[in-house]
């Protein structure tokens, strides 16, 4: 008997379960749970695979912030983070241009104090940055895919991010 069998492991925009498929006479069956960075899964011996894993490359990279742990953000600003130089994330608050030591290895990511300029801002816009940036103190884990980025941390919902085009 014939057994196909496709295996996606990959990550849809900022989920963190991969989903593995397969079909045998007709009926699906579907496996969902947490896969550490390029762990194996095993297929039966006839099944044909199709596997493609997340990029944890963030060098030279621009984001844009679309939501703040499950928040959103405020109506009318921009926060940015951009990974232009090794071993430092900048960007744009909302309000303040910021900086900070950042540590990446594999999907891991540790942020430094942020610091930032001290510009006066509306107190919605403040608060909003004085919690991207509890945020981004508090990251410990990103994981990218296609254009999302997702950073995750000392909330259950990550900050996301989508690519910033040039």
């Amino acid at each position: 008997m014939l057994v196909s069998a496709i295996a996606l492991i990959g990550i849809g925009a900022c989920a963190h379960h991969p989903r593995a498929s397969s079909t045998e006479g007709g009926e699906d069956a579907s496996v969902t749970g947490t896969v550490a960075d390029r762990e194996r899964i095993a297929l039966p011996a006839d099944a044909v695979a199709e596997i493609s894993f997340a990029s944890t490359d963030l060098a030279g990279t621009s984001w844009v912030l679309e939501d703040l742990n499950g928040a959103g953000i405020g109506e009318g600003t921009h926060v940015t983070l951009d990974f232009s130089v090794k071993g430092r994330a900048t960007g744009n608050g909302s309000c303040n241009k910021y900086f900070a030591t950042v540590d990446i290895s594999g999907s891991s990511i540790r942020v430094g104090a942020v610091g930032s300029t001290r510009m006066a801002c509306a107190t919605a816009v403040s608060l909003q940055e004085v919690k991207y940036f509890e945020a981004l103190e508090a990251a410990h884990r990103f994981v990218i895919e296609g254009a999302s980025l997702c950073i995750y941390g000392g909330s259950n919902k990550p900050l996301r991010f989508t690519r910033a085009t040039p």
